[in-house]
């Protein structure tokens, strides 16, 4: 009897906090994510093939949430970003910023956050308490949630397929730079061709 009393109080305890873990995540929302590597909102960070935006530890860059329709023009909103290093949670958040009609970027138009009137910076791995490296490979996300806090938090999304959720990925920086890289390219395809081409006794 008292045996089969645990069982259900833990069925029911499981069950309200799947519930709870249900309802607290966050939806994906209708405002799409574009990061830009210059406060004038016109040159867009390099997108690899799954739509990721490619991001170097420390760099900053400029974030600009357009076609947000969770909020009308005027509503404030916070923008929090989300980032794991070493089982870690770290939470970077701007704002509140007043949803507008975008003067630059992508969003040109459109109902959002960030442009180069309404600038949101952030340098990568950023957040609340300090700064932290994080460490290339891994995946940033962007929400962003009604200012006063309550309510969801959405996710923003990526327009490029296959990708819903748009994420940060980041990327190694090359300490040689992009010429010092193509140099030792040339210099290894010289090295080859010069081995390739010596007679062999």
């Amino acid at each position: 009897m008292l045996k089969s009393r645990v069982v259900l109080a833990i069925v029911l305890g499981l069950t309200v906090l799947s519930t709870v873990i249900y309802y607290s995540s966050a939806s994906i929302g209708n405002g799409q994510l574009y990061v830009y590597i210059d406060s004038e909102y016109a040159i867009l960070a390099h997108q690899d093939e799954k739509g990721f935006y490619e991001v170097f530890p420390g760099q900053e860059v400029y974030i600009q949430i357009a076609g947000i329709t969770e909020f009308g023009l005027g509503e404030t909103i916070i923008v929090k970003i989300g980032f794991e290093v070493e089982g870690n949670d770290y939470t970077y958040t701007a704002g509140p910023f007043a949803i507008k009609t975008l003067e630059s970027g992508e969003g040109l138009g459109m109902p959002g956050v960030g442009d180069e009137n309404q600038i949101i910076l952030w340098q990568v791995g950023e957040h609340d308490s300090d700064y932290t490296e994080i460490p290339p490979c891994n995946t940033i996300t962007v929400h962003y949630k009604d200012s006063s806090g309550r309510g969801p938090d959405y996710v923003t999304y990526d327009v490029t397929p296959p990708c819903i959720t748009a994420h940060l990925h980041v990327i190694p920086l090359n300490p040689a730079g992009t010429l010092g890289a193509i140099v030792l390219v040339f210099l290894g395809f010289g090295v080859f061709l010069r081995f390739k081409s010596r007679k062999l006794p």
